[in-house]
C-alpha cells in the first residue's frame, strides 16, 4: 500500500528553494532517489506517544529534519517505509514535507525485506539512477551526502557505505575488511554475541560434567539481554538453557560443534575475535548503489542469521562476493558526524550536537548589535 502526500500544485523543492531534481556530482547533475526505513518499532526507547522518528531534536522531529537533509543534498523522490505506528510517521511528515511516499510494511521481516519494498515503490515510478538508503532514526549533514556521492563517483562503485570509527561501545554491525581479500561483508553485533554465548558454554563444559541450565541461561544473560533475544539468537541451541535441571556438558559440546562457532564472512569462515581483529570501522546504515543493482541484490537477501531477519547489510556481502561488484566505503574521521538514536541517552546527544552545529552557523554578534538599543541591565531597569 502506498500513499503520495501531494504539494498542491507545486514541484516539489528542497530547503533551499532550489528543484530537488538532482545533485552535481564530479561536474554533472544525477538525479538521486532515497528510501527511509521507518517501519521498527524502536523497543529501546521505552513508553512513547509517538513512533520514535518522531521524536523532537532540537524543536523538530528527527524524521522532518532527516527528509530536510537530504532535499537539500538533492535527494528526491523520497520513499518513507512504515509499519508500527505508521500513522504518526504519516502524519509527522506530510505536514512538514509534501511530495514524500509512504509504503506499509505489514510482516516486519527486517531492515532487508523494508528495502525491497521501498525499491519495489522506486520502480513504479521509473526511479533507474542512483538510490540512497537509510534509516528514519539517522543525523547528519547534506555534506555528508555529497561526498558520499563524490566518493561513488571517483571509486566507479557499485555499492558505497557509510562507516565510522569502531569504538568499545560501538553496537553498529562490523564492516568486516580482510587483510588479503579486502570488504567481506557485514556482521551484526548480535551474531558476535551469539558466537561469544556459545564460547562461554564450551569453557563452562570443559571444567564440568554436568551443567545447570540456569547457569547457562545467566551466562547468556551476560551477552544477550532479555532472555527472549538470547534465545531467539541461540535458535535450537536455545533449549540447552530452558527451564530448570540440567544437561550433560558432552551434549552440550557436540551440539555446538555441530551448529559451529564459526561465522561465514563472504569466503572467509571467521570466529568473533577475529571478526573484530579485520572490522576498524562500523556501518553507519547509509548506503549508495544504483537502483538496478539494488533491486536485484535486496531480493537475494536471506534470513540465516542470529535475528531470523532480512539484513540490508547483506547488501555488502552480496555485493562483493566472487568479485561482482566494487564495494567501497566513505570513511568519516568523526564518529558524531552521522548519528543514530535508539535510547533516550543517544536521542539526547544528538541533540547537543544539533544545537553546538545551529550555534556555529548562527551571527549572534550582528544579532546582539540589533537588540543593543532594545536591552537593559538590571542595574539600568531599577534607576
Amino acid at each position: 500500500m502506498a500513499a503520495r502526500a501531494k504539494a498542491k500544485g507545486r514541484k516539489a523543492v528542497s530547503a533551499s528553494g532550489a528543484p530537488a531534481d538532482a545533485v552535481a556530482v564530479a561536474g554533472r547533475p544525477e538525479r538521486v532517489a532515497g528510501i527511509i526505513l521507518c517501519g521498527g518499532s524502536g523497543t529501546r526507547m521505552g513508553r512513547t506517544r509517538s513512533h520514535k522518528v518522531c521524536a523532537s531534536v532540537a524543536g523538530r522531529p528527527a524524521i522532518v529534519r532527516l527528509i530536510g537533509t537530504l532535499r537539500r543534498a538533492g535527494v528526491d523522490p523520497l520513499v518513507v517505509v512504515v509499519g508500527h505506528r505508521a500513522g504518526d510517521v504519516v502524519e509527522t511528515v506530510g505536514s512538514a514535507h509534501p511530495g514524500v511516499t509512504f509504503v506499509y510494511q505489514r510482516d516486519r521481516l527486517g531492515t532487508g525485506h523494508a528495502a525491497r519494498i521501498g525499491m519495489d515503490a522506486l520502480a513504479k515510478f521509473g526511479c533507474d539512477g542512483l538510490v540512497l538508503i537509510t534509516m528514519g532514526d539517522k543525523w547528519f549533514e547534506p555534506a555528508l551526502v555529497r561526498s558520499a556521492l563524490q566518493r561513488f563517483h571517483d571509486a566507479r562503485a557499485d555499492l558505497l557505505l557509510v562507516t565510522t570509527p569502531k569504538t568499545p561501545k560501538s553496537s553498529a554491525g562490523r564492516l568486516v575488511a580482510h587483510p588479503r581479500n579486502g570488504i567481506l561483508g557485514i556482521v551484526e553485533l548480535r551474531d558476535i554475541q551469539r558466537g561469544k554465548v556459545l564460547e562461554d558454554w564450551l569453557a563452562m563444559a570443559s571444567r564440568k560434567a554436568v551443567l545447570s541450565r540456569g547457569a547457562l541461561r545467566a551466562a547468556g544473560l551476560e551477552r544477550i539481554r532479555p532472555a527472549k533475544k538470547l534465545w531467539r539468537a541461540l535458535g535450537p541451541l536455545a533449549t540447552f538453557s530452558h527451564g530448570t535441571g540440567t544437561v550433560r556438558a558432552s551434549e552440550l559440546a557436540q551440539a555446538i560443534r555441530e551448529t559451529g562457532l564459526t561465522i561465514q564472512v563472504g569466503k572467509a569462515t571467521l570466529d568473533p575475535d577475529q571478526i573484530e581483529q579485520y572490522s576498524p570501522t562500523v556501518n553507519e546504515s547509509v548506503y549508495i548503489g544504483r537502483a538496478a543493482m539494488l533491486r536485484e541484490t535486496v531480493c537475494r537477501i536471506g534470513r540465516d542469521n542470529a535475528q531470523d531477519e532480512y539484513y540490508l547489510t547483506d547488501l555488502v556481502e552480496l555485493t562483493a562476493a566472487g568479485g561482482k561488484g566494487r564495494v567501497v566505503e566513505h570513511r568519516l574521521a568523526r564518529v558524531d558526524d552521522v548519528m543514530a538514536f535508539n535510547t533516550r541517552g543517544e536521542l539526547q546527544r544528538i541533540e547537543a550536537r544539533v544545537r553546538r552545529v545551529e550555534r556555529a552557523a548562527t551571527d549572534f554578534t550582528a544579532a546582539d548589535k540589533q537588540l543593543a538599543s532594545y536591552t537593559r541591565t538590571p542595574a539600568q531597569w531599577l534607576r
